[in-house]
Order: structure tokens, then C-alpha cells, then sequence
């Protein structure tokens, strides 16, 4: 009986996404940084389950730079107290991800998912790397190019917000107004649930 009320609690605990922005809160001290920490709390806590996604892996890092290795993005988990929570995966894109991270290729239906994730936050920027560097003028052969930011930029926001819809996730955790206003306008996502860190924790118990 004691397992059983064990089981139905874990089913009914909150689950939030934290983006890559939750992550600088912390490293950079922003006024969001209490709320995030907050969060991370809850999840030790047993009160919340919180995570992070992989591909903030592969995000720009301050100075201009990207991380050399997945290591690299444990370790700046662990700077900011984060290491204990759960990476999310998601479907891998060569010269992005990182081997053996991630999910490489994808089915059918989570690819077409990813589209229409991507569609709606980002109408004006083409879905395939080789559409957009085609549009654009620039060489496909590296995506670590100056002009390649703007869709590395989106590609790594539509799987940030992927990785919380594939797994059915309660509330995305986001300082990135984009999320709620192009979101909220699909009826794709009509259930999506956007929280910035501060307004996240209200739904802490």
C-alpha cells in the first residue's frame, strides 16, 4: 500500500524544463538566478522534477566561443550546482551535437514534430541547415561560421522546447518571450505551459 501511494506521488509530481538562459542566470548571477536555484532545490528535495536539455551543450558560449566537448558542458553544470539534475536528449544535428549524446536520426513522426516546433517559433528562418546557408549565401560545409549563428540560434531553441514536448513535460522554464507568444498562437501548443523562473516557482508546492 505504502509503494502504491509512492508510485501515484511520483506520477503527479511536477516536472519543469529549464532552457539554456536558466543556466547563465546562475553562472552570471542574474536577478532570476534566486528563482532557478529555487527549482533546483525542489528537485533535490523530491517536491518538483526538474531538468536541463542537452543541446544547451551546444549553445554559444560567452566570449564567442563553443564547448570543445560534452564533458565540458557537465562540468559547467556542476560549476552552477545543476549536476544533479536530469539531460534530457535531443535529435542530434552533425557538427552540433556530440557523439554518442543525443538522439541521431529520429523517426518519422518526432523530425515532423521538430518541423512544426520550429515553424512556429521561427516562420521566417528555414528548417534545414542547407536551406538556410543556401538562402543566405554561405558555405554549408561548417556550421560554425559568424553568419551560421541565426540558425544554430533556432535550432537549438526548437530542441530545447522539442526535448520538453517529446517527453510530455509540465512546464517550460524560459526568460525568452519568444517561447510564449509564438507558442500560444498555434493551436499545436495550445497546452504548452511558458513560465518565466519567477513565475515557475508559484507552481512549487
Amino acid at each position: 500500500m505504502r509503494a502504491h501511494r509512492f508510485l501515484v506521488q511520483l506520477r503527479q509530481m511536477i516536472t519543469f524544463t529549464l532552457d539554456t538562459n536558466c543556466i547563465i542566470d546562475l553562472a552570471e548571477n542574474r536577478s532570476a538566478a534566486k528563482a532557478v536555484r529555487a527549482l533546483s532545490i525542489s528537485s533535490v528535495e523530491g517536491h518538483a522534477q526538474v531538468a536541463v536539455v542537452s543541446v544547451s551543450a551546444s549553445e554559444r558560449q560567452p566570449g564567442d566561443s563553443y564547448l570543445e566537448s560534452y564533458e565540458d558542458f557537465k562540468a559547467r553544470l556542476a560549476t552552477v550546482r545543476l549536476e544533479h539534475l536530469e539531460i534530457l536528449p535531443t535529435i542530434s544535428c552533425w557538427d552540433i551535437g556530440f557523439w554518442g549524446v543525443g538522439l541521431f536520426g529520429g523517426t518519422t513522426e518526432m523530425v515532423a514534430r521538430e518541423r512544426l516546433v520550429h515553424e512556429t517559433l521561427f516562420p521566417t528562418i528555414p528548417f534545414s541547415w542547407q536551406d538556410f546557408a543556401a538562402l543566405t549565401g554561405i558555405s554549408p560545409q561548417t556550421i560554425r561560421l559568424p553568419e551560421a549563428r541565426r540558425w544554430r540560434n533556432a535550432f537549438c531553441d526548437r530542441q530545447m522546447f522539442w526535448a520538453h514536448d517529446h517527453n510530455r513535460r509540465d512546464i517550460f522554464v524560459t526568460s525568452d518571450d519568444n517561447f510564449r507568444k509564438r507558442l500560444s498562437q498555434s493551436p499545436a501548443f495550445s497546452n504548452a505551459r511558458i513560465a518565466t523562473p519567477d513565475e515557475a516557482v508559484q507552481f512549487l508546492v
